[in-house]
């Protein structure tokens, strides 16, 4: 619907893949969709003209099918979805799903639920790699008032992972939830920023060192 408006002074395009539009299936589960405060609504200043670079394009080494709906372990609507890459290994992350390709081959060698990995939690994942501690570190959230985190053990993400959340929704946040929180991260610490529906933004720093230790 955005295609040809303009909004936010972007050029709004419509893809041209196959689209699955099964959306009565039993098994599709409806993720929230996020709040939108009035004062974070685009002003005028926003709607700028679009600009475009010079460079050339990348080239392409390997292509491959990602996670799809209805794949084990995606039933979820939006997906959500979000990816890192390590030195062996290229991980989705969706609403409900986790998948590890080999970054060699582009084959799926593991599919598995977010749950599994932290229990509670039901989606709004966010992936990375941190190169610093050779580990994978997630967060997600239960659309309620917790955040989870998951801190691999090794640099392999099909192996385990260490898993732990906290009470967002609390403090100058109470009564209000996370919402699709984003991840960032350096040699010290982890770094979540979520934004508190109902309430603003909010940025948790975390300890990094008690959560890489053998």
């Amino acid at each position: 619907k955005l295609t040809g408006s303009n909004y936010a002074g972007l050029q709004w395009e419509t893809g041209t893949g196959d689209f699955n539009a099964d959306f009565q299936n039993d098994a599709v589960n409806i993720i929230p969709a996020p709040v939108l405060m009035a004062e974070d609504e685009p002003g005028e200043d926003a709607r700028i003209s679009p600009s475009r670079g010079l460079g050339t394009s990348p080239t392409l080494v390997r292509e491959f099918a990602g996670t799809r709906l209805f794949d084990s372990f995606a039933n979820s609507i939006p997906p959500d979805t979000h990816g890192a890459i390590g030195p062996d290994h290229f991980v989705i992350v969706t609403n409900t799903a986790f998948n590890v390709y080999s970054k060699a081959s582009g084959l799926r060698i593991q599919q598995r639920s977010l749950g599994s990995i932290s229990p509670g939690t039901s989606g709004d994942p966010r992936i990375l790699y941190d190169q610093y501690a050779d580990r994978w570190v997630m967060v997600s959230t239960n659309f309620n008032n917790r955040i989870y985190m998951a801190v691999s053990a090794t640099d392999d993400p099909t192996g385990s992972f260490f898993s732990f959340s906290w009470v967002a929704s609390a403090g100058s946040d109470s009564g209000c939830f996370p919402d699709y929180p984003t991840l960032g991260l350096d040699d010290d610490g982890y770094y979540v920023g979520a934004f508190m529906a109902g309430c603003g933004f909010t940025l948790f720093t975390i300890d990094k060192a008690p959560l890489v230790a053998p």
